[in-house]
């Protein structure tokens, strides 16, 4: 993820949808970044985590029914096309920050 490259997290790119609950397994991922055709799986796979991420979904193309479940979900959705890097390392620092105190 390019906008991600100059920061100082650490970014794990997991191509399978499959390997995600792996790496959440262990409960020491804050926040897992996925796009609008593998959210679900993943938000499901992220619950059953011993310390639950935030899901944020990436959406090429948004539609309302999809941003609605993504809400109710627990999820934060973002249409790419409005995208950009102040409001993409906002979120994720709220996110972070909101992960750490709990």
């Amino acid at each position: 993820m390019s906008l991600l490259d100059c920061s100082r997290w650490s970014v794990a790119k997991i191509d399978d949808p499959n390997a995600v609950g792996y790496q959440l397994a262990a409960g020491n991922c804050p926040v897992v970044i996925c796009g609008s055709d593998d959210w679900l799986r993943v938000s499901r796979t992220a619950r059953r985590s011993i310390r639950p991420p935030s899901v944020v979904v990436l959406a090429a193309r948004p539609n309302d029914s999809e941003w609605l479940q993504v809400l109710e979900s627990g999820g934060h959705y973002i249409p790419l096309k409005t995208l950009n890097a102040a409001k993409l390392f906002s979120l994720l620092n709220l996110l972070w920050r909101g992960w750490h105190k709990d």
